[in-house]
């Protein structure tokens, strides 16, 4: 079974009753913090942290996992090819090739940072 389509977003209750996950307009989850005794008003701000992890990872999970399998299948073959316009005196070119691995990289994990 799949899950729910991506991207989810995260709403707040009505009330302040905690938050909601939403995928296609639809619930798929609720994030509430239960007070116990002791507890303060730090719980709400750590509820709330707590649903944009989860919302915020979810919704980079492919593209994370897509960079890391790109490199495991094309790092040794890029590394040598980057090696050869080194040694070929193209500078440019490996730095171009160097550039375009590292943007999709760094756009993934864009994604994932809070």
């Amino acid at each position: 079974m799949e899950h729910s389509k991506l991207p989810w977003k995260l709403r707040t209750k009505e009330g302040n009753a905690g938050f909601q996950v939403d995928a296609e307009n639809q619930p798929i989850a609720d994030i509430r913090y239960i007070k116990g005794e002791g507890s303060s008003n730090k719980g709400i701000q750590t509820e709330k942290a707590n649903a944009r992890f989860i919302v915020r990872a979810c919704n980079s999970h492919d593209d994370l996992l897509a960079a890391l399998l790109g490199d495991d299948e094309n790092c040794i073959p890029n590394a040598q090819t980057i090696l050869s316009q080194v040694l070929l005196g193209n500078y440019e070119a490996a730095k171009t090739m160097l550039r375009e691995m590292c943007l999709i990289h760094a756009a993934a994990i864009a994604k994932a940072k809070p």
